[in-house]
């Protein structure tokens, strides 16, 4: 099985209507894309496919957790995510239809018969990771940064105060910017 079957919609052989599909992403998934920045989790995704005549709108709820890498001291921890998306698969007609611009719409080429969602799937999950990863902070519980490490930073940028300044930025120090 190539990476990413379990994600992939055989679209041609369903019929029109409503479809759900179900899935657990857990740590194989994140283990097999080379460019994760997410290497663990557990997350639930149901999607809810619209078979219509010349489109499919999916829908996508998405809960769980995924692991992550405090910026701070480097220590794992879990962040909750949950999620709501929306996904349009239009299929192509002609080369004169113009292709869209936009992120929550795709379009199938005629010779394309199945539909493989890992991408879209790593992307909403991703997008739901903090920008700052700092444990401690997000779960509201200062003991979870390793402590050790903290200590280590602060010795080293207390031991860089100690450093003489360069007499030519001196005067700069005393500037007043507001």
């Amino acid at each position: 099985m190539k990476r990413g079957d379990e994600y992939t919609i055989q679209y041609p052989g369903l019929s029109l209507g409503r479809h759900e599909f179900d899935w657990k992403i857990e740590d194989k998934f994140f283990e097999a894309l080379d460019y994760s920045e997410i290497k663990k989790g557990n997350v639930d995704v149901k999607v809810i496919l619209e078979k219509k005549s010349s489109f499919m709108e999916l829908n996508f709820e998405i809960s769980g957790k995924i692991e992550l890498e405090c910026d701070r001291c480097t220590v794992d921890f879990y962040h909750q995510i949950e999620s709501s998306e929306r996904l349009i698969v239009k299929f192509w007609v002609s080369s004169e239809e113009e292709e869209d611009e936009n992120e929550e719409i795709i379009v199938l080429s005629k010779n394309q018969n199945e539909l493989n969602l890992t991408t879209q799937l790593y992307e909403y999950i991703a997008v739901q990771a903090p920008i700052r990863r700092v444990g401690c902070e997000l779960d509201g519980d200062e003991s979870l940064c390793n402590q050790e490490v903290l200590n280590m930073i602060s010795n080293l940028s207390s031991s860089s105060d100690d450093k003489p300044t360069d007499p030519r930025w001196d005067k700069l120090s005393g500037l007043d910017l507001n």
